[in-house]
């Protein structure tokens, strides 16, 4: 059945509740632990859905700000990737990121792997995500398919095969 088409502003183009996921995907060998920062609920709910189908445990930030400050509370090294919006209130994506990279979320997140997710496909957005210190980009709408290749694409490991102390190692040194 296909999706339903929606008049929201969510950059999918259908509603929640008739999202299909391919059978196809297959989820990944070992779970991430995934922040996902999203101020658009309706963008949040199908990304957190796609990101459970494929094994990962999320929490999730509506804007930059909330997820400093979630990083800045964390004692230990819980996430092993952000998935960060562009375009957000009060703090976007590009300026997160930046500041995650100088360290104003704590010493132990400046290597952290961050996706980028924005409507924009051109290859300067790209490039504005790299320069910001993004690790790669994603342009909405998405597939299940796309969100795993390069969720997974970001660890040096085989798909499925991060862990924190990968990731710890990474960040101590």
């Amino acid at each position: 059945e296909a999706p339903r088409k929606s008049d929201s502003e969510s950059g999918f183009g259908f509603e929640l509740d008739s999202f299909m996921i391919d059978s196809k995907v297959t989820p990944a060998a070992n779970t991430l632990d995934v922040l996902l920062v999203e101020d658009n609920p309706v963008n949040r709910e199908i990304a957190i859905s796609m990101l459970r189908q494929l094994d990962c445990h999320v929490d999730s930030a509506e804007h930059g700000a909330a997820a400093l400050q979630l990083l800045k509370n964390a004692t230990e090294l819980v996430y092993d990737a952000i998935v960060m919006d562009c375009l957000m209130p009060e703090l976007d994506g590009f300026s997160a990121t930046r500041m995650i990279r100088q360290g104003h979320a704590g010493l132990l997140w400046k290597q952290i792997p961050i996706l980028a997710l924005t409507a924009n496909a051109m290859a300067e957005d790209r490039q504005r995500c790299l320069d910001a210190g993004m690790n790669d980009y994603l342009s909405k709408p998405y597939t299940l398919e796309q969100l795993q290749q390069r969720l997974f694409a970001l660890f040096s490991a085989p798909v499925g095969t991060a862990s924190r102390n990968s990731a710890l190692s990474i960040n101590t040194q």
